[in-house]
Parts: C-alpha cells; sequence; structure tokens
C-alpha cells in the first residue's frame, strides 16, 4: 500500500477513537505505566489497559480488514503524524 494512502487511513481510523481512547494511547506511547494512566485519568489500571486493547483491535479491524498476520499495532502521536503504526512480530 502506498505510504501517503496508508497514512490517510491511519489517521482517519485514529480520528474515529474516543478522546479517552487517543489520550490512554497518547501516554501508552510516552511510555507511562498503566499505572501512571490510571491515575493521571481516573481509571483502575485494568480499565486504562482494557480500553487501549479495544481501541488498538478495532484500529487494526479498520486497517487490515481484521487479518493481522505478523502485525502488531502501536497507537500514539507525535504532532500531526502517526508514529510507527505497525510494527513487525519477531
Amino acid at each position: 500500500m502506498d505510504e501517503l494512502l496508508w497514512e490517510e487511513q491511519y489517521e482517519a481510523a485514529y480520528a474515529d477513537l474516543s478522546e479517552r481512547e487517543r489520550r490512554i494511547c497518547e501516554l501508552v506511547k510516552q511510555d507511562f505505566s498503566w499505572r501512571e494512566i490510571g491515575d493521571r485519568l481516573n481509571l483502575a489500571e485494568d480499565t486504562a489497559r482494557m480500553v487501549y486493547r479495544r481501541a488498538v483491535d478495532r484500529t487494526r479491524d479498520k486497517l487490515l480488514g481484521g487479518g493481522n498476520a505478523g502485525l502488531t499495532l502501536t497507537l500514539g502521536k507525535t504532532g500531526n503524524c502517526p508514529v510507527h503504526p505497525f510494527e513487525i512480530d519477531p
């Protein structure tokens, strides 16, 4: 897939996330622990983790149509650009 088209589709999928989901994704990309994320957003650690996992799964499904062979999605942004949306699993 062309890189520009990929970025546009990623941005569209990311924009579909709720504000809470996007905030959690941003904190994950900044390497905050689940405890720190929960404390900042007044959520239980497990709730923060579950919200993130569901956001990742939903975004992956939008981008790949449910087929995720060997890909791990990491959601987050820096500025206006997606940051490493996919990494190949070893």
